[in-house]
């Protein structure tokens, strides 16, 4: 599952139809999801798929928003206020994960965690970055021991530099694993190509990069989100074609979801009508899956 920023219902919407096309009752269907991978919000989204915490995805994802994330708004007036005031304290970040932090140590405590690391449930594995190598590194979170350790690599895995701090983790300053993999499927591919024989990429992009649209707008939030989002087009693109080039050399098949045009405006912008469009659209997306 691809980085997603705002647009993590539509992703969680093609995965939840995936998931009732693989329910037992279909007498017929004798696939299963045998392991998750993500970064950013496709990284958050596969943590909870991956420890069965549907009820938490669809208790969120409909409200899901950077008011969510952060505690506030951050181009309101008190994240305008907080932006100022981290600058003038010298901050290399402008905002902190107050609100995801919040969700993370109430939806995913240290007995959920290690009733799923001592479960049958497919592992997760989440793209990271050290900041100081630049290496790109995949973790498993099954291999992970402390449930703290999971909280800061799931916050990890989606810390955009400038927006908020690294998290620090086993030693190292990890940042948001879209700096190097805008999905990782690359990894999986090479790595676990014998425990699969099929492979489902779900972008949060287009799969014509013409179709981006992009409403200026002169606020600090807006400029960042758009900078980002042109790096990431480019290494989405990237990324699709080493993982297709893997998957062949290898006989996979590689299915791909991706996100209709309508989706393309507004990177850092959510709203509830809007979240239960992309969900929906995300269901149609995932429903065409045969």
């Amino acid at each position: 599952m691809s980085g997603a920023a705002t647009k993590i219902a539509f992703i969680a919407g093609c995965v939840l139809a995936l998931l009732d096309k693989l329910t037992p009752t279909v007498s017929t269907m004798k696939s299963k999801i045998v392991g998750y991978g993500g970064t950013s919000a496709g990284g958050i989204l596969g943590v909870f798929l991956a420890m069965g915490k549907i009820k938490a995805i669809n208790k969120f994802i409909t409200i899901y928003s950077l008011s969510m994330i952060f505690g506030y708004n951050p181009n309101s007036t008190k994240g305008k206020i907080k932006t100022v005031y981290n600058v003038m304290r010298g901050k290399y970040y402008l905002h902190q994960f107050n609100g995801l932090n919040k969700i993370l140590n109430k939806e995913i405590t240290a007995k959920d965690f290690q009733e799923y690391k001592d479960s049958d449930a497919p592992p997760c594995y989440l793209g990271v970055v050290d900041f100081e190598t630049g290496e790109e590194l995949y973790y498993n979170i099954k291999d992970v021991e402390h449930v703290k350790d999971l909280h800061n690599l799931i916050l990890a895995t989606s810390s955009i530099p400038i927006y908020v701090p690294y998290q620090e983790v086993f030693g190292r300053k990890l940042y948001d694993g879209g700096l190097r993999s805008h999905i990782g499927s690359h990894y999986i591919a090479e790595n676990f190509s014998s425990e699969f024989d099929e492979l489902v990429t779900i972008y949060s992009r287009s799969n014509s990069l013409k179709d981006y649209a992009y409403e200026f707008k002169e606020d600090i939030m807006s400029v960042l989100g758009r900078t980002f989002e042109i790096l990431n087009l480019e290494v989405s693109k990237n990324d699709e074609k080493r993982t297709d080039e893997i998957c062949m050399k290898k006989g996979k098949r590689v299915y791909k979801m991706f996100a209709p045009k309508k989706l393309q405006k507004k990177t850092f912008e959510a709203t509830r009508e809007g979240n239960l469009e992309m969900l929906k659209l995300g269901m149609e997306e995932g429903n065409k899956y045969q």
